[in-house]
C-alpha cells in the first residue's frame, strides 16, 4: 500500500498540503490497488468479507502512520521496491529495498517496512541478526544520513534505527543519532569478516543463539543438542 501511495504523492510537501478529503481519496486508492494485486494471486483468501476487513484495517493503520511521516523534516521518496545486485567480498547478492528518501541536504535515507517486531539491535554484534540492510547501506551509491526500520504494527508505530542528525526524525526516540560514516565502517568490517569465513568454507556448528535451531531442517544430522548436554 505504501509503495502505491508514495508513487502517487512523491514528497512530504505534497503530504502536508493535501486536504483531508483528497488525502483520504489517495489512501483509499492505494489500498484498493494493493488488495487487487494480492487478490489476483490469492483469490481463495481474498473473499468479499476479508477484503472489507482488510480495507478497514489498512485505512486506520495508514492514517496513523502518515501522522508520523508528517512530523519528519522534508523528504522526497526517490526509490520504491528497487532491486539491486551487488558484489561484496567476492559474493553476489540480490537485494531489494522498500524505500529510499532524498533529504533537503542531498543526503539519503534507507527505510525498510516491518509489520512485526524489529529493532536496530538486529544490526549489532559480530554476527548481525538481519544483515540485509547494513549490506545494502555499505554498497549503496548514495551518501546516507540514516538507516531505519519503519515499524507498521498497530499500537507500536515508529521509526527505529540510526540517523546522522536529530532533525531527521525529531519526534522518534528509538532513532539513535550517530556518525553514519563510523556506522558504515563498522558494518563493512563485520560483514567482511563473515563473508570471508563463508568463502573459506567455515561451517562450524556454532549457532548465534539457541532460537535459530527451532527453524533448522538439519537437526537429524546435527550434534548441537549433544554438545549442550555435555556442557
Amino acid at each position: 500500500v505504501l509503495e502505491y501511495f508514495w508513487r502517487e504523492l512523491k514528497t512530504s510537501d505534497n503530504l502536508q498540503s493535501l486536504s483531508e478529503t483528497k488525502l483520504d481519496d489517495i489512501v483509499c486508492s492505494a489500498i484498493a490497488e494493493a488488495i487487487e494485486n494480492y487478490k489476483s494471486r490469492k483469490p481463495e483468501t481474498f473473499k468479499p468479507w476479508f477484503i472489507h476487513l482488510e480495507q478497514l484495517r489498512l485505512h486506520d493503520l495508514l492514517n496513523e502512520w502518515l501522522k508520523i511521516e508528517s512530523s519528519r523534516s522534508k523528504f522526497e521518496v526517490l526509490e520504491k521496491e528497487e532491486e539491486k545486485i551487488v558484489t561484496f567480498s567476492g559474493i553476489e547478492f540480490h537485494l531489494r529495498i522498500d524505500r529510499i528518501d532524498k533529504l533537503t541536504d542531498d543526503s539519503y535515507l534507507i527505510i525498510d517496512y516491518k509489520t512485526g517486531v524489529a529493532t536496530k539491535n538486529n544490526w549489532k554484534k559480530d554476527r548481525p541478526k538481519e544483515p540485509q540492510l547494513p549490506l545494502y547501506a555499505i554498497t549503496s551509491e548514495y551518501s546516507l544520513s540514516g538507516l531505519v526500520y519503519a515499524i507498521l504494527k498497530s499500537g507500536e508505530l515508529r521509526f527505529d534505527g540510526y540517523a546522522e542528525h536529530d532533525n531527521i526524525f525529531p519526534e522518534q526516540k528509538k532513532v539513535e543519532i550517530c556518525s553514519m560514516k563510523d556506522r558504515l565502517y563498522d558494518w563493512k568490517n563485520t560483514l567482511g569478516n563473515l563473508t570471508d569465513k563463508f568463502v573459506k568454507g567455515n561451517a562450524a556448528v556454532n549457532p548465534r543463539e539457541s532460537s535459530v535451531c527451532r527453524y533448522c531442517h538439519l537437526d537429524s544430522l546435527c550434534r548441537i543438542e549433544e554438545r549442550k548436554c555435555e556442557k
